[in-house]
């Protein structure tokens, strides 16, 4: 029997989680199934729909079954409803996180989509081995005979047939879809590895699928066998890049120190393994900390690891309590991110807008106490609603009066033998807490403190304010967006665009949404020039224009009339400078080093390369900027490889995706210069 998997993902944006990983997860079901049912079966796995219907048609397999997410659902939909339509007697399977496992919740799912015969609930290993066996024996007839499996549910005729057993196999025997050679094809095209050490999460979070009671037992893998798998994958594709953790909290066993110092082991001999992202433990400090010290250890620069991550979501407690976190421990953050500190890593949270029972003012104290923390990155969301989770239930959605809207998944469509596809995400505009105005006000916020902190264009003038003026970053930016300061037209139009903008992306259902933008003239020209959401289109615009940059640093002076007006003046005057404008790169009209004095206060702000704290240094600095020619080259390179002089938004979004210090200079201090 001829099994065809599709993990599929449109790919027309940069490089993602989404669409540049293995398919980790339908080749640990092949793995399984395989070693189950031996030569009974064949698989073949794949990634993206043309590869998928390419094969298809080339020879047609007996099941075809499709991981489903987020970021794929319509696509799923879309694909499934073709392939049910031309072979009506072909099984069609599909499982994943984007799913009610509720009965209700999936009668309405295989309703909506009736090219699915059967649908994997949880876990697939097991079900969908399960699934195949008694194909095998009986064809379609089980499904008329209303036959249950484990985990399964499915349409017969009208009626449910519904058993979630929550047995999963033994996630210790399972055989790796590594070391059997699944995934070699996708490391040898570049797709980043998922490893994962473990399986479930013993906490609760509504918002999250990992959150789902079936999924709260911890079960491990072999550490014999994990580490085989990192060595396979070092040994046979060494010139990978990026490899993700993919445990819901790596650290929380004992063992995750060896298996950071494997990767550590393995990073030293292998200068190309640059960023490993895992998702770290909550409540298991120290662990923590010393894995991010392993990984921090001899052999590695700065630039080879990414902030270490303190997930705080809130720091409101009735709202932690909502959301059923206040379970992890949050009263020790700055001890936590002091270690971290000495431990020789940068920081980052995480910070979600439109929680249950989270006010404007509740948000603003979050985003206020995480710039007091001092995180170098906070990465603020809107709230998804995810299929599955306990907040997308209506009973959450009544208890806390969530609203939600429908926006486009960033980059995610395509066409696909002239049929169009284009995912949508259920995002929370207001609740019973807070009103769409409101939610709309910070969302301006959470762009602001994207561009102005998280990009670094803005980041030391704030750090000054903030360090010596006492003024927080979250209220500067703010009175800035509302124009309770000084601010140009040109700033003020700005921001009222933005705002109109950000509304303009909602629509009130998918089918809407899809309406809108599978129109002939709209189609065409996201075909052509992409489709970036409002938010990401103003860090280009912002970072065009010199006059906007300009205009922004003169708001921030307005509010701090009379105070430190030589330091606020030579910060400015760093910023302007520090700043590269996309087309000077372009046109090689570009400085490759600038010099400029501050004072000692003004130094401490600056993020300067090789220095720690400058409070003992003399009054005043002198600080050499650099863009060396061979950095200008490959940001040049991408801008015109993305077409620039056509588009030069989509050129400079994914431009500053891919290389995040393209359009700042490098600060270091003129004694260190000569040093080296």
């Amino acid at each position: 029997m001829n099994i065809f998997l599709a993990d599929l993902v449109h790919k027309c944006g940069p490089r993602s989680f989404e669409s540049d990983t293995v398919p980790y997860n339908i080749a640990s079901i092949a793995a399984y199934t395989k070693s189950v049912m031996g030569d009974l079966v064949n698989f073949e796995l794949f990634k993206y729909p043309e590869d998928l219907l390419a094969a298809i048609e080339k020879s047609r397999p007996d099941v075809v079954g499709f991981s489903n997410y987020i970021w794929n659902t319509h696509l799923v939909f879309t694909i499934g409803t073709f392939l049910r339509e031309k072979y009506p007697d072909l099984l069609i399977v599909v499982g994943g996180p984007s799913v009610r496992t509720d009965r209700e919740g999936m009668k309405v799912f295989l309703q909506k989509n009736p090219y699915v015969d059967l649908c994997i609930m949880n876990e697939g290993e097991g079900a969908f081995t399960d699934s195949v066996k008694a194909f095998i024996e009986h064809g379609k007839s089980f499904i008329d005979s209303k036959k249950e499996l484990g985990n399964v549910a499915y349409l017969s005729n009208v009626d449910l047939v519904f058993n979630l057993d929550n047995n999963f196999v033994n996630f210790e025997s399972t055989p790796s879809p590594y070391l059997l050679g699944y995934l070699d094809k996708f490391l040898e095209a570049g797709s980043m590895p998922i490893f994962e050490s473990n399986r479930g999460c013993p906490f609760k979070c509504t918002f999250c699928a990992w959150g789902k009671a079936a999924l709260n037992k911890v079960r491990k893998k072999t550490l014999e066998g994990l580490l085989k798998e990192l060595d396979y994958v070092a040994d046979k594709f060494p010139n990978i890049s990026d490899w993700i953790i993919g445990d819901a909290n790596f650290g929380m066993l004992k063992r995750d120190i060896d298996i950071a110092k494997k990767i550590q082991e393995i990073r030293i001999k292998n200068p190309l393994l640059k960023s490993i992202t895992a998702y770290e433990s909550k409540n298991t400090t120290d662990r923590t900390i010393e894995i991010a010290g392993i990984l921090r250890g001899d052999g590695l620069s700065a630039q080879q690891v990414d902030f270490s991550l303190i997930a705080l979501q809130s720091l409101d407690e009735k709202v932690l309590e909502y959301i059923k976190r206040s379970n992890i421990k949050q009263d020790d953050v700055p001890e936590k991110m002091a270690a971290y500190r000495e431990a020789g890593t940068g920081l980052r949270t995480d910070v979600l807008s439109g929680l249950p029972g989270d006010t404007f003012d509740s948000h603003m104290n979050t985003l206020r106490k995480c710039f007091d923390y001092g995180f170098d990155h906070i990465g603020i969301y809107n709230v998804i609603i995810l299929p599955g989770t306990e907040m997308e239930t209506e009973s959450s959605r009544k208890e806390y009066g969530i609203r939600t809207k429908f926006r486009l998944k960033d980059n995610a469509f395509g066409e696909y033998l002239l049929m169009k596809s284009i995912e949508s995400e259920e995002i929370v505009v207001a609740t019973d807490a807070i009103n769409e105005e409101d939610l709309l006000t910070l969302r301006l916020l959470h762009w602001f403190i994207w561009y102005g902190w998280n990009h670094n264009f803005l980041k030391p003038i704030l750090k000054y304010i903030h360090k010596f003026l006492d003024e927080n970053p979250a209220d500067i930016l703010l009175k800035i967006i509302t124009g309770d300061c000084q601010r140009s037209d040109k700033l003020a139009e700005a921001f009222d665009i933005l705002r109109t903008g950000y509304s303009g992306e909602f629509f009130d259902t998918p089918e809407k949404l899809r309406g809108y933008y599978m129109e002939d003239g709209v189609w065409e020209k996201i075909k052509m020039q992409g489709l970036s959401r409002i938010g990401f289109n103003y860090n280009a615009k912002f970072i065009n224009s010199s006059e906007l940059f300009k205009d922004v640093l003169d708001a921030i002076c307005s509010l701090i009339p009379g105070k430190a007006e030589a330091d606020m003046e030579a910060m400015s005057s760093f910023l302007i400078l520090s700043r590269v404008e996309p087309k000077t790169i372009v046109h090689c009209d570009i400085d490759i080093e600038k010099t400029v004095n501050v004072s000692s206060r003004v130094a401490q702000c600056i993020d300067v390369k090789g220095s720690d704290d400058s409070e003992h240094f003399d009054d005043v600095k002198h600080i050499i900027l650099r863009k060396p020619l061979e950095h200008q080259e490959i940001i040049k390179n991408s801008l015109l490889d993305l077409s620039f002089d056509n588009n030069a938004d989509k050129a400079i979004i994914r431009t500053i995706a891919k290389i995040p210090d393209a359009f700042v200079y490098e600060a270091a201090y003129i004694e260190q210069s000569k040093e080296k």
